[in-house]
């Protein structure tokens, strides 16, 4: 065989490899997604539900995802940690409201509000009393609407031991600078 015979062979072996790898890899890949578990929906089966479950209706009014399912109560802890995590996302929220009021914290839960997606973030996830009457929207919020305490309209945001915000249900306190911690 001559030069240009031999790399021309060769150069149809290199592309055969790489066709024959790129479609091992394809159809390895196409086998994976075939055979994995698709995801399970994660709830409570009807057959399971306690029989005090509310209507359809009811849940329609209400934003689901801030309060437990109805099969498995949360514990107190559980409810008190997760309005720490609340307090410490409406203190992000309240600092961001801040830089463009210079410095100064909302007076309103409504100028709080420009900074969250929904009402529902207002609201402590252990007050049921206030999960059962979520607004729908902004305009329908109003400061009955939410068990949280504003304590200082319009703090400073830098001053470490102004409390903004209170939660009365579960004892904690959001300080102006971000803080959260056991009122004292």
């Amino acid at each position: 065989m001559t030069a240009p015979d031999v790399r021309s062979r060769r150069t149809g072996v290199l592309v055969f490899a790489l066709l024959f790898v790129a479609w091992f890899v394809w159809t390895a890949r196409s086998h994976h997604r075939a055979t994995r578990p698709q995801p399970v929906s994660v709830g409570v089966p009807a057959s399971v539900a306690p029989v005090n479950r509310p209507a359809a209706a009811d849940l329609s009014s209400r934003d689901t995802a801030a309060a437990p399912p109805a099969a498995v109560p949360a514990s107190p802890e559980a409810t008190a940690e997760a309005c720490r995590n609340r307090l410490k996302n409406l203190g992000l929220a309240a600092r961001m409201a801040a830089a463009n009021r210079d410095g100064k914290l909302p007076d309103t839960f409504q100028e709080l509000g420009r900074n969250l997606t929904k009402p529902v973030e207002l609201i402590c996830p252990g007050d049921a009393a206030h999960l059962r009457s979520v607004p729908a929207g902004w305009p329908e919020f109003s400061s009955n609407s939410t068990g949280y305490v504003l304590v200082t309209p319009g703090a400073e945001e830098t001053s470490p031991t102004t409390v903004y915000l209170e939660c009365p249900l579960h004892g904690l306190v959001l300080y102006a600078d971000g803080f959260v911690d056991r009122k004292k």
